[in-house]
């Protein structure tokens, strides 16, 4: 179950949240009835419904994945996949990844996401962007002056900065999930110590 309370359809008093309710989960009171029209339990939007703010965040964020006349898709949800792999989200990489898929990236480069550095699957423009990515959510946003560069030669500032709010965005939705246990992040750290046998003593080494 998610950390934060889920607001019921009644305590509701925004009209985009309201608005963005009945198209995710129709008329049902999703804290009763839950599920949405993708098939998840639907706790990130009755979570985060608690704030009008935090959700026209959210709301800002799907608008900007969406436009497609700046930057093309396949480049922002190859970035997205990568991102949310990185940040460890078991919910926006599914989410994600499906995504992917339905924008033109072929389902053998979805699943080399994970390790495209090895991969033959990708052109050199895609490669960049997911290198852009990695520098983003693996390495805390310090950019190589060489990847500016070359993001320069293949991208205009706008698409940059689009580009760059996409990954940023993604991060941010990335670890609320996993803070707040949200959707598909609600589930225990998969690494943690396994215990000695019985009458077993540890020896430093070994």
């Amino acid at each position: 179950m998610p950390i934060i309370s889920e607001l019921k359809r009644s305590q509701v008093t925004d009209p985009k949240t309201l608005a963005r309710f009945q198209q995710m989960f129709g008329d049902r009171e999703p804290t009763v009835e839950p599920g949405t029209v993708n098939g998840t339990r639907g706790n990130l939007w009755t979570v985060t419904a608690h704030s009008p703010a935090a959700m026209e965040i959210l709301e800002t964020s799907i608008a900007i994945m969406l436009k497609g006349d700046v930057l093309t898709r396949v480049h922002k949800e190859l970035a997205i996949v990568r991102t949310t792999w990185n940040i460890g989200s078991q919910f926006t990489f599914s989410q994600h990844i499906k995504v992917a898929r339905d924008v033109g990236v072929t389902a053998e480069q979805a699943q080399a996401i994970r390790s495209w550095q090895t991969s033959e699957l990708f052109d050199p423009v895609e490669r960049l962007v997911l290198a852009y990515a990695d520098d983003m959510s693996a390495h805390g946003g310090r950019v190589p002056d060489e990847r500016m560069r070359a993001m320069r030669t293949h991208f205009t500032d706008e698409q940059i900065v689009e580009l760059t709010y996409c990954i940023s965005l993604w991060i941010l939705h990335s670890v609320n999930c996993r803070a707040l246990r949200l959707e598909w992040d609600d589930r225990d750290d998969p690494i943690v110590e396994v215990p000695l046998p019985a009458g077993y003593a540890w020896t430093p080494g070994t």
